[in-house]
């Protein structure tokens, strides 16, 4: 239990994910019990990315923290409830495409471009008691007693009773955490450093009016598309993912991010339908993105240090649930820190082991899910070892249709509410 009457946290990254853990745990602790510090490395908070999808279960951990104020003002349309189109899977790698699976669930997804979101979140935190830090890039921490000390390289300092990582798949916590705590993760010097994935992808933003120049009509101006083939998927955004599944595992070589050329970009889809070669003559300055990840962690934290997010369990975007998955760790976390601080004899170390028990299972399947996602919309599955990328998949069709149906189960868990269950973790944490 810490010293002070009021439990002192310190939040590493003013991403998505620490801002909303920030958010989650002021909402369920209140200003009377606990002090919360951001801590972001950057001289103004900024995301880069440009979309990001946010599915039902996410939503309704958005609400339940009084952000539906914040975020609808962001949407062309409130969400509903009625049966729509997610995404519409096509077999793209040949040149007449053909249609797979449409995957139809009731209600809709919400899209956010990533940056308006996080100032959303910000937006809420005006005129809270959760203090901001910039320009405070960690260099270590050393446990003193019964509290942390912060060292940051500006040279100042900085003292917590808990710290919470949420500082990215580059995560200094994560990388001093297993270093000072081997007997804890002693499986898992492998997550030290991300892996590259064996995939890059090539993204960038389509006008509308400029595609239907090109074809008119063009179903991605229509409904979210999945063009499938071999190795590569596209899903319109754009993100246009071309992969090496035998390089997966490995250290990436070279920069993370890279412009390249539309020229570069045509060449990954050679002999690729009609739809595919428009949308890729939009693009006329690809980025392309290594896709990296972690193994997953037999823990996310030790005493009082956890990680939430990526820092705990990146993961690749087949699933579309990176951002959600932290929003939910800040959310299960802010219920656990709660259940416990009613009980003066509360331990940090109870907080920690609690989130532990109840998230890295959760946290873990979903990054397994992911990547097992992704090799299924690149037709990377048992029984289909023989398949050729431009096979027109005749005698493959149906086994085909039958693998995007599984891929639409691989989903379904993001239409539960997480709502129950999470209510429920203070029964939970202390069994």
């Amino acid at each position: 239990m810490p010293s002070q009457s009021k439990l002192r946290i310190a939040i590493i990254g003013g991403g998505l994910g620490g801002l909303i853990a920030a958010r989650a745990i002021l909402c369920k602790t209140g200003p009377e019990a606990v002090e919360i510090d951001v801590y972001e490395a950057t001289s103004k908070m900024t995301e880069i990315g440009a979309g990001i999808v946010i599915w039902p279960r996410t939503w309704s951990i958005l609400k339940k923290l009084g952000m539906e104020e914040y975020l609808m003002k962001l949407l062309a349309s409130p969400p509903d409830k009625e049966p729509s189109v997610i995404f519409r899977f096509r077999k793209s790698d040949q040149k007449e495409g053909v249609l797979l699976h449409d995957m139809i669930m009731n209600g809709g997804t919400m899209r956010f471009h990533r940056a308006e979101l996080q100032q959303a979140i910000l937006d809420s935190l005006q005129n809270t008691a959760i203090r901001f830090h910039l320009s405070h890039r960690l260099k270590e921490y050393q446990e003193t007693g019964q509290s942390i000390k912060l060292m940051f390289e500006d040279g100042s300092v900085a003292q917590c009773d808990y710290l919470i990582g949420a500082d990215g798949i580059k995560s200094s916590v994560r990388r001093q955490l297993i270093l000072s705590s081997p007997d804890y993760f002693k499986d898992d010097i492998a997550s030290l450093d991300p892996m590259w994935s064996g995939s890059y992808a090539y993204r960038g933003l389509i006008p509308i009016k400029e595609l239907e120049k090109l074809i008119p009509n063009h179903r991605a101006t229509k409904n979210p598309m999945m063009y499938c083939g071999k190795s590569k998927d596209q899903l319109i955004n754009v993100v246009a993912f071309v992969s090496e599944p035998e390089k997966e595992g490995t250290l990436l070589s070279g920069p993370q991010v890279e412009e390249v050329s539309q020229e570069e970009f045509r060449a990954m889809y050679v002999g690729w339908e009609p739809e595919v070669q428009a949308i890729i003559s939009c693009i006329k300055s690809p980025k392309r993105w290594a896709i990296q990840a972690l193994h997953p962690m037999s823990r996310y934290g030790v005493g009082r240090v956890l990680l939430i997010g990526d820092a705990a369990h990146a993961m690749t975007p087949h699933l579309g649930s990176g951002a959600g998955q932290a929003i939910e760790d800040g959310y299960v976390l802010a219920n656990v820190i709660a259940s416990y601080i009613s009980d003066l004899n509360y331990s940090t170390r109870e907080i920690t082991e609690a989130y532990n028990r109840i998230r890295r299972p959760f946290g873990n399947k979903i990054l397994t899910g992911s990547r097992t996602q992704g090799f299924w919309c690149e037709f990377n599955a048992p029984g289909l070892e023989g398949f050729k990328e431009g096979d027109d998949g005749a005698e493959y069709v149906e086994e085909l249709k039958g693998l995007m149906r599984r891929v639409h189960k691989a989903w379904e868990w993001a239409w539960d509410t997480a709502i129950p269950g999470v209510e429920r973790v203070g029964e939970m944490a202390v069994l």
